[in-house]
This record gives C-alpha cells, sequence and structure tokens, in this order.
C-alpha cells in the first residue's frame, strides 16, 4: 500500500510542487495493535480469551515467533501528534510513517 500512495504522491502532489497543489499526502500503518474490541478469529490475545473462557487449550501460532505488540491508544496517539506536525509544519511530515515498540518493548 506504501508503493501505492508513494506513486501517487510523487505523480500528483510531488514535494516540489506543493506551493501549487497545497496537498500533503501521508500514509500511516501500526504494527500489531491490541486493545479495545479486537475480538478477530486468529488473533492471540482474543484466541486465548476464547480458549480460557471454554476451558479448552490454548493454542500459539508460531510460537517462537517475535510479537511487536502496542497498546490501541499508542498509535492513536502517534495519528494525532503526526496530524498536528502536518498542520503546523506542512510538507515537512509527509511520506510513510510506521508506528511501532521499540526493539526492547517486544515480547
Amino acid at each position: 500500500c506504501e508503493l501505492l500512495i508513494s506513486s501517487y504522491r510523487n505523480s500528483y502532489f510531488s514535494e516540489e510542487k506543493f506551493s501549487q497543489h497545497k496537498k500533503i499526502i501521508a500514509s500511516v500503518r501500526a504494527g500489531n495493535v491490541i486493545g479495545g474490541g479486537d475480538w478477530s478469529i486468529d488473533r492471540i490475545i482474543p484466541d486465548c480469551i476464547r480458549a480460557l473462557e471454554s476451558n479448552k487449550k490454548i493454542i500459539i501460532r508460531n510460537p517462537t515467533a517475535i510479537r511487536p505488540w502496542q497498546h490501541v491508544l499508542e498509535p492513536l496517539s502517534g495519528y494525532l501528534l503526526l496530524t498536528e506536525k502536518i498542520i503546523n509544519n506542512g510538507i515537512l511530515f509527509s511520506g510513510a510513517w510506521n508506528f511501532g515498540p521499540s526493539l526492547n518493548n517486544i515480547v
């Protein structure tokens, strides 16, 4: 998705022509987000809770995988901060952004 947005931005709303089009495009994605209403299938926390509630065995897919989780409020805070930066600083904050925990916070 970032490649598509980057191509679109570069073709129609390039930084070089910002003074003409006055458009800022940024794409933002968050890593593994947990919290608030996430009851989807194949999500580790909801699956564990469903297993506990039904007295079934908890199955962890890919048990050796590194899971960089973040609570839903963390990327939300980032989205709002980026919006503020774009409003106040214009084109400096256009581009692709990834919100995730630092390496020392990975489970």
